[in-house]
């Protein structure tokens, strides 16, 4: 069996991982793994020899009975701190073998559940190695609720974790080194960004999450572990980095109903995948890791759900899930750090993104990305990078040309390979064609400090530029269906030298000027930044609307 060490209460180097560990007396598996007895009816005299007695567990009651349905639940519940953690279980052979024992009894206060932690010491006990936990088998309505998300369900674990090690956030054990989650001064306080929830810790009494609907007794609890219990149990015990190796699908649950309810990946492998293909509404996905960085706002994991939902995932510190897939209606998909790929779907879906690496699929809707880094898809209708919006697919076509139109604001406007008109409108933008025979179109008035264009690639044997007479009233007629070629004698090199000199090219510099008296007396307004020294550029580049 296992013995005890002793260890410290905080001192962990994060807040999360202070409050949760109980510290004091802990289970050493250096020698023996914890043996577990599932206590039965006539297990009492034997057990209360090693134990001691205690107020709530008497002979003349102890026969609670582990039914089939209930024992089945305890050893799955009990193989969730072994899947997560280095925790070494065996069965005990007798009762006062076991350093857990655990009774199916009904208490007579009001609480589901209740089990010491391996510091708990009765004066009767005498540093017994065996420590109890007492589910009530009083509370029947909760124990009906076995499944995922039940209440039953969220006992257990809730209560084992504290016979493994665990406090509440709310008060860190009771050892003089106890510490409480930041911003927590009792049970009912959610605390800073909310962490006082089980969706983050099954410790906590709030249950599930606030924001979601209350499912009560039957859905939309805690059915797994929170990140921050899975990051205290691999401080105390290690990670076990032997589950869920393989390519593995968790999918989001998609009605709030039996079978609901929250839990934080713990995935050590593989290429793995959050998915809403069922789903009947629009999901977020995040594929962040819990980052557990004190004033963070991920610290206890990023929430991943159907809208409306009691039920969902965040994903443990250290694990990486790669791909998303959305539903059919409106998505947010949030990429991590690897390569991920996420598939929206049908619906107008948004994305974020943050690696060269990440592919974006989307076949249909009005979607935009919002990416740290240059990204270009043809089938995304806007794209935002670093804050700065970049059209470079899913543009409208207008007479067989695609037409690229600034949003007013700093754009990056980019082609392919297929024929573009390309305007920038209002603002400083940057204005690539690519390949194909582009339009640039100038259609607002030129300031040098806020509308500004750059043309990046601009090609005298392919490209021209359009400019609206509108703006520049010396330039003569025409209309967007009907363009009129520029008169020839309105432009010049470097400098206006007579009355009519409208448009001058300088070729040192590649800016293009426009001035309104054609003499050069008046100051030139910059129209736009063009390569320098053209070849062959003239004032048949030029094209009034």
């Amino acid at each position: 069996m296992a013995t005890f060490k002793n260890i410290p209460g905080s001192g962990y180097g994060n807040p999360y991982v202070d409050s949760l560990i109980w510290g004091g007396n802990m289970w050493d598996q250096s020698q023996q793994p914890i043996l577990i007895s599932l206590a039965g009816e006539n297990d009492y005299d034997e057990a209360v020899q090693v134990h001691g007695e205690i107020n709530y567990l008497h002979s003349s009651a102890a026969r609670g009975v582990w039914y089939p349905e209930t024992r089945a639940l305890m050893i799955d519940v009990l193989g969730l701190f072994t899947s997560v953690a280095n925790i070494r279980l065996d069965e005990a052979p007798t009762v006062s073998d076991a350093n857990i024992a655990l009774w199916w009894y009904p208490l007579e206060f009001g609480v589901s559940g209740w089990h010491e932690s391996p510091d708990t010491i009765h004066p009767t006990e005498q540093q017994s190695h065996q420590r109890w936990g007492i589910f009530n088998s009083f509370f029947s309505d909760a124990w009906k609720e076995k499944q995922f998300g039940g209440a039953g369900r969220a006992t257990m674990i809730q209560e084992l974790a504290i016979g493994f090690g665990l406090a509440h956030p709310y008060d860190g054990g009771t050892r003089s080194d106890a510490t409480k989650f930041p911003g927590v001064n009792g049970a009912d306080d959610l605390g800073a960004y909310g962490f006082n929830q089980s969706v983050y810790t099954v410790l906590s009494s709030n249950n599930g999450l606030s924001t979601t609907p209350d499912g009560g007794l039957k859905w939309g609890n805690q059915g797994g572990l929170g990140a921050f219990d899975i990051a205290a149990l691999q401080t105390l015990y290690g990670a076990n980095m032997s589950t869920a190796t393989g390519n593995d699908t968790y999918t989001l649950p998609t009605r709030n109903d039996r079978g609901t309810g929250w839990m934080s990946i713990w995935d050590a492998g593989g290429t793995d995948t959050i998915s809403a293909a069922g789903s009947t509404a629009g999901v977020t996905i995040d594929l962040h890791a819990a980052t557990l960085a004190p004033n963070d706002p991920g610290a206890g994991g990023y929430i991943s759900q159907q809208k409306g939902i009691a039920g969902g995932f965040t994903i443990a510190n250290g694990v990486v899930i790669e791909n998303a897939v959305g539903s059919a209606f409106d998505d947010i998909l949030i990429g991590n750090a690897a390569a991920n790929t996420l598939n929206g779907g049908a619906g107008n879906d948004t994305y974020y993104v943050d690696s060269p690496n990440d592919v974006v699929i989307d076949a249909s809707g009005v979607d935009t990305v919002y990416a740290t880094f240059a990204f270009s898809n043809p089938a995304i209708e806007n794209v935002f990078v670093n804050g700065v919006k970049v059209v470079s697919g899913g543009a409208p076509v207008e007479g067989g040309v695609r037409v690229l139109r600034g949003t007013g604001g700093r754009d990056v406007l980019t082609g392919t390979e297929a024929n573009e008109k390309i305007s920038g409108g209002a603002g400083k933008d940057v204005l690539t064609g690519g390949v194909g025979k582009d339009i640039f179109v100038f259609d607002t008035r030129p300031n040098k400090k806020t509308n500004l264009d750059t043309i990046t690639d601009y090609s005298v044997a392919d490209d021209s530029i359009w400019l609206d007479n509108a703006v520049f009233k010396k330039l003569g007629k025409g209309s967007e269906s009907k363009p009129q070629a520029l008169n020839r004698k309105f432009f010049a090199f470097d400098k206006a030298k007579d009355g009519n000199d409208y448009l001058v090219y300088v070729k040192k510099t590649g800016v293009l000027y426009y001035d309104a008296d054609g003499s050069g007396s008046g100051k030139a307004v910059e129209i736009a930044k063009l390569p320098k020294k053209l070849a062959g550029f003239s004032a048949g580049e030029f094209f009034v609307i």
